[in-house]
């Protein structure tokens, strides 16, 4: 069974004026970049966002401590724009398939 997490965006305004116009430029069903930062000075677990290779804020630290650890195993991520909470609050969906899934036992 396939790992599936809601987030939402977090950290937008921190991040440069390209970052807004990106998250703007967002639509549901639009797929975007997710990467782990391991060595983020506030957050081991934390997790970059990224649209057409802009960095535009992360995930939830709240989520980003259950997907960080399955894909720092090597389980591919899928990140997908599901909602909106405001014009900058994104909603992302980041589904992982399973272990057995990723091996192709499943």
């Amino acid at each position: 069974m396939p790992h599936f997490f809601t987030t939402p965006l977090r950290g937008l305004r921190f991040r440069p004026e390209a970052a807004r116009e990106a998250v703007l430029s967002l639509s549901a069903g639009d797929l975007v970049d997710v990467a782990c930062e391991p060595t983020n000075p506030h957050d081991a677990n934390a997790i970059q966002i990224q649209v057409n290779g802009i960095h535009v804020g992360y995930v939830a630290r709240e989520v980003a401590c259950n997907v960080a650890p399955l894909m720092q195993a090597g389980l591919p991520a899928r990140a997908e724009i599901v909602g909106f909470e405001g014009p900058l609050a994104p909603l992302i969906e980041i589904t992982l398939p399973s272990e057995a899934e990723a091996e192709g036992n499943d």
